[in-house]
């Protein structure tokens, strides 16, 4: 028997825009998955953006975002994500990287931070997370 009443509200864990996959994990982090092939623009990350502030349900969490399969953002894409709202909407973030180019697109997004110790580069996924656990719980 399913009990389920009109007070509750599913609240999805997971969002697909398309640019990135969105989710927030068991753990609290929310992991951003940016798409193979797609050229950002202005509206997906706003579309990103409010994806995540859906998973994020008023809580600043910690993030991973995963660049391994990004392009290179725009000027435009850049500014957007150098407004302070933007900017001040996550605890910390990882940079997940495998190449010199998600290397460089990881450098530009501490770049726009401001603040490079809430943003740490990883090319290991498993050290990434524990990274965020581990600042998050301080």
């Amino acid at each position: 028997m399913s009990v389920i009443t009109k007070t509750m509200v599913l609240i999805p864990h997971s969002y697909t825009t398309r640019s990135s996959i969105i989710t927030l994990e068991g753990d609290g982090i929310i992991v951003i998955k940016i798409r193979p092939g797609i050229q950002e623009t202005v509206e997906d990350a706003e579309e990103n953006l409010a994806a995540v502030d859906m998973l994020a349900n008023g809580i600043r969490r910690p993030r991973l975002l995963d660049l391994r399969e990004a392009l290179p953002i725009s000027r435009e894409v850049r500014r957007f994500y150098m407004q302070p709202a933007t900017r001040n909407s996550a605890t910390i973030v990882a940079l997940l990287v495998d190449s010199t180019l998600s290397r460089v697109i990881a450098n530009l997004i501490i770049g726009l931070t401001g603040n490079s110790q809430a943003v740490q580069v990883f090319s290991d996924e498993q050290a990434a997370r524990q990274w965020l656990r581990q600042a998050n719980a301080n």
